[in-house]
């Protein structure tokens, strides 16, 4: 849960900082991009909550523990290739010296 904390804490104004800065045209894209970076962060969070939840219940069997657990584990998987497939497309590598 740290790391859905931390990273929603520095990447979605990271950015939003980016999609400001952004022309026109690319501001909507930029924009998008950071909904849809904090939807799925929302929800892999929504998800471990609910797992918590489920797994702390004692009369829960362990399949449906480990259900709510792999839920949450593909939620945030999918708010990370959000984050990854960003990164990707925006990253220039320094030239070397």
């Amino acid at each position: 849960m740290n790391k859905f904390k931390s990273g929603m804490a520095v990447l979605l104004p990271a950015a939003l900082a980016f999609s400001a800065c952004s022309g026109p045209s690319q501001q909507d894209t930029e924009q998008q991009k950071a909904e849809a970076y904090a939807d799925a962060l929302n929800e892999a969070a929504h998800e471990r909550f609910e797992a918590e939840i489920v797994c702390s219940k004692g009369k829960n069997s362990n399949t449906e523990c480990a259900k709510h657990m792999r839920n949450a584990h593909d939620a945030a998987q999918e708010a990370e290739s959000i984050m990854d497939q960003e990164i990707r497309e925006n990253y220039n590598p320094p030239k070397p010296l």
